[in-house]
């Protein structure tokens, strides 16, 4: 399902780290045809991502892929963040 245990010395990826906010945000769906050929429909994901894409709280690895699973270094975490919490606000 995707979910896993807190685990502090332990990876999280690009899906997980996307979810996060977009549960932050109240989880709202989302009317919006992402461009990630590689986000199916229907995942627990799926609408976390399509909202990030919408608000520019994320970019993908290309302009066509995401890499859900990709594991968020720091720079990710501070780009992410800055997007969220900077740019968005705008």
């Amino acid at each position: 399902d995707g979910y896993k245990h807190f685990n502090p010395e332990g990876t999280i990826d690009r899906a997980q780290i996307v979810t996060l906010l977009w549960k932050y945000e109240g989880s709202k769906e989302i009317d919006f045809e992402t461009t990630f050929v590689d986000v199916e429909e229907g995942l627990w994901y799926t609408d976390a991502i399509k909202w990030a894409q919408k608000n520019g709280v994320v970019e993908g690895i290309d302009s066509t892929h995401f890499n859900p699973t990709g594991i968020v270094v720091k720079q990710d975490v501070a780009a992410l963040f800055y997007n969220y919490f900077v740019e968005r606000k705008q």
